[in-house]
């Protein structure tokens, strides 16, 4: 049985308005704002759809409309994920899933980014070369492999182990947008994580549109 040092993991913390938040500890982390105003001890502010990688700890405050963060993380398999910010703030665990190929975290890097697809717009066969949760924040995606197929709305979250092959249809109705956080091979830090099963196809013009938000080495320093 293959057994995994570190997880990756997704928590979604929802914060009423002008609530504080504990200080977290050190950590390597992801943090995404999908709503609301929220701002960090000094006053820099996290806005919607900016995402910041902390590795240091923080404590964050809700302005008058509160706020829900996306709190990506990698930890220690053995260690609980805090879902006890204090008053005012509720944290669900959404995703939390082994990565055994992430043995040394200096041979990593971890990114975040946001993939759009126009209404109607697909994904050919493909893998990415390192694990990452992905979460819906806009439209209907299907996400489909060899065992399964299955319907994603906003605010559904899931993992994907990076070997898999996996293709996807978005809706007809509207813009369909996910954002993700992957872990990567260090050498891949600029570059694209994606393989296609079929070498044609990574000729072939794409619907899809992405933004880059971190890309950032997982220095032990």
């Amino acid at each position: 049985m293959v057994t995994s040092t570190y997880v990756l993991r997704l928590v979604k913390d929802v914060f009423s308005p002008h609530a504080v938040s504990k200080n977290l500890p050190d950590a390597f982390r992801i943090l995404y704002c999908n709503t609301g105003d929220l701002a960090f001890e000094g006053g820099n502010v996290l806005q919607p759809d900016e995402a910041r990688y902390m590795r240091t700890g923080y404590a964050l405050r809700a302005g008058t409309e509160g706020g829900e963060l996306w709190r990506w993380e990698i930890g220690d398999a053995k260690a609980k994920p805090d879902l006890d910010l204090g008053e005012g703030i509720h944290s669900e665990l959404i995703v939390s899933n082994a990565v055994p190929s992430v043995e040394k975290l200096e041979d990593w890097l971890i990114r975040c980014d946001s993939v759009l697809f126009p209404t109607g717009g697909a994904a050919v066969p493909h893998t990415h070369m390192g694990p990452g949760i992905r979460c819906m924040r806009n439209g209907k995606l299907t996400l489909s492999s060899d065992t399964k197929s299955q319907d994603y709305h906003p605010g559904d979250a899931w993992f994907e182990p990076g070997g898999q092959a996996v293709w996807a249809n978005a809706c007809t109705d509207e813009c369909t947008r996910f954002i993700r956080v992957l872990l990567l091979p260090k050498d891949l830090k600029g570059k694209s994580s994606i393989r296609y099963l079929n070498e044609a196809d990574r000729q072939k013009p794409k619907s899809q549109r992405y933004k880059s938000y971190v890309d950032e080495l997982l220095s032990l320093k």
